[in-house]
């Protein structure tokens, strides 16, 4: 996954505190985000569903391609 990272020029990076929601289930951001370091916890209801800490992992990319809603919440796991 580390690969994706090469074809991220032109991109607009961005630095998340701990804690900060990134995506939100149910809303529409029209972004997708590509993990450069830290970890992402993707929560559905209350549950964490998944622990993303892979650089080069993608998140959001369904609700951009779909153009649906995002199905889950994704927030900072660590500063990221």
């Amino acid at each position: 996954m580390r690969a994706v990272l090469d074809y991220c020029t032109g991109g607009i990076q961005r630095n998340v505190s701990a804690g900060t929601l990134v995506i939100h289930e149910g809303g529409r951001t029209g972004h997708m985000y590509v993990l450069i370091e830290g970890r992402l916890e993707v929560v559905k209801g209350d549950t964490v569903v998944a622990s993303i800490a892979e650089p080069g992992a993608v998140v959001g990319e369904m609700s951009v391609l779909l153009e649906q809603p995002h199905t889950a919440t994704v927030r900072a796991a660590s500063d990221s």
